[in-house]
């Protein structure tokens, strides 16, 4: 733990950040590099059953809301969760690696299929809810942190609590962002990148 407060010390707590989700974003690509070779007829697959229900399925905008709501309050109440307990900074230190991995080889494998498209494609894929994620996350990061390095307690925990609560509204607008905006952002690109 003084080992990694030494760290964060140096280099500072955004630039941890930065570099953890840039360390699991690159082994992301490189496993979509790697799996390419195993699972290129899968993932060529995936990409076409995700154009042709693009085509001819109509989106259910208000149930992928709730899919969504619950994907990112789920997952943002777990990562509040793990900070208030002794594996905080071992839960970031995953969190940070694992969201940047799926991004990366979600951009890979969209690069590997489509060429100079698929670098929108990969661009694309958290745009604009991600304008907002990003500092409700880095910002939690942050929070989670401070709880870990003072311990749980009540104090610690009930001082946040304000901007826990102002945080989760961005959320919130965030994830409408998400199913609403980036839903057909990405419906117009996949049908872009995929047509001849």
């Amino acid at each position: 733990m003084k080992k990694i407060n030494h760290f964060l010390d140096k280099v500072g707590f955004l630039k941890f950040i930065l570099l953890l989700f840039l360390f699991g974003f690159f082994i992301g690509a490189i496993g979509a590099v790697i799996s390419k070779n195993y699972f290129h007829s899968e993932v060529k697959s995936f990409f076409e059953q995700v154009v042709y229900n693009l085509r001819m399925c109509q989106m259910e905008y208000g149930q992928f809301l709730i899919e969504v709501l619950i994907k990112e309050f789920s997952s943002y109440f777990l990562l509040l969760l793990f900070c208030i307990s002794i594996l905080g900074i071992p839960y970031i230190i995953w969190y940070l690696i694992y969201k940047g991995a799926l991004w990366g080889f979600f951009a890979g494998n969209a690069i590997l299929q489509f060429g100079a498209k698929g670098i929108v494609v990969g661009l694309l894929y958290g745009f604009p809810h991600w304008l907002l994620l990003i500092p409700v996350i880095a910002a939690t990061l942050h929070k989670g942190y401070y709880i870990s390095i003072n311990g749980p307690k009540k104090k610690a925990f009930t001082e946040q609590i304000p901007s826990i609560l102002i945080l989760m509204v961005i959320l919130l607008l965030g994830c409408l962002l998400e199913a609403f905006v980036n839903a057909r952002i990405l419906k117009y690109i996949l049908l872009w990148c995929s047509a001849e």
